[in-house]
């Protein structure tokens, strides 16, 4: 009877034992991002500086690299500083590069990065780190294309969870998966607002803005995330003076 009973304790520890082991793997499962089984699913490669010394990780995604965060630089690549402007009406005037922190808030830069003009990324001085440039409109277009097309892509940039990204409503709820790596994150916008017929921060939170290099006629190209679509809106928009954020993308080998 006894050695039943010690059977009998040494099976209930065993099962015990088990069920932790499986708890621990699910809540692992739970909390580890869903890459959803990407091509060359992604790795972080290097970190990198920019002129200030502000440092920005690295990630491979297919067959370019690209910074895992916004950029922050307040020099061009040869030291000149970029005007800071923080006065929205001023800002909507001018036609030279500039670049401010959504509502003048140098801690939300630190998160989000830095706001520039169009004219900032065409200054012949460069924003770029060595070996690195702003994107093109194709190179947007490989990415998307890589992560399988415009609403395929769209939650796969964006950083998982709520932590910066407002819950999004509607009927079509699409959550980030940031199955790429990318880490976009909300960082807003200044443009002129159509209600107020002003220039106004807007956005933060709700979309996710970048310039590319690209000009088309007298329009500036412009990458957009937002939980107010559910794809990768990438389109030529005639305001050269908005205020988006810069990913930088590495050179080709």
């Amino acid at each position: 009877m006894k050695k039943n009973f010690k059977y009998l304790i040494f099976g209930l520890l065993a099962l015990i034992i088990i069920a932790l082991f499986l708890y621990v793997f699910l809540i692992q499962k739970k909390l580890t991002p869903n890459k959803e089984n990407l091509p060359g699913a992604y790795t972080i490669a290097d970190v990198v500086a920019d002129i200030d010394g502000n440092l920005y990780h690295t990630v491979k995604i297919g067959n370019q690299v690209w910074l895992v965060e916004n950029l922050k630089t307040t020099h061009y690549a040869n030291g000149d500083p970029i005007p800071n402007v923080t006065d929205p009406d001023t800002w909507g005037g001018l036609t030279t590069g500039a670049f401010c922190w959504y509502n003048n808030d140098s801690k939300i830069g630190e998160v989000y990065g830095a706001l520039y003009n169009w004219y900032t990324t065409a200054d012949p001085r460069g924003l770029a780190i060595e070996g690195w440039h702003v994107p093109t409109h194709d190179e947007w277009l490989t990415l998307e294309t890589f992560l399988g097309g415009q609403i395929a892509a769209y939650p796969k940039l964006m950083e998982d969870g709520l932590a910066h990204w407002k819950e999004p409503t509607g009927a079509q709820k699409v959550f980030g998966t940031n199955a790429s790596g990318f880490t976009a994150l909300p960082n807003g916008t200044i443009a002129l607002d159509s209600e107020f017929k002003k220039f106004m921060f807007m956005n933060l939170g709700e979309s996710a803005s970048w310039w590319t290099s690209s000009l088309f006629g007298p329009g500036a190209e412009m990458t957009r995330i937002s939980i107010g679509y559910w794809f990768l809106d990438s389109g030529v928009i005639n305001d050269q003076t908005r205020g988006n954020g810069i990913r930088l993308v590495k050179d080709a080998e």
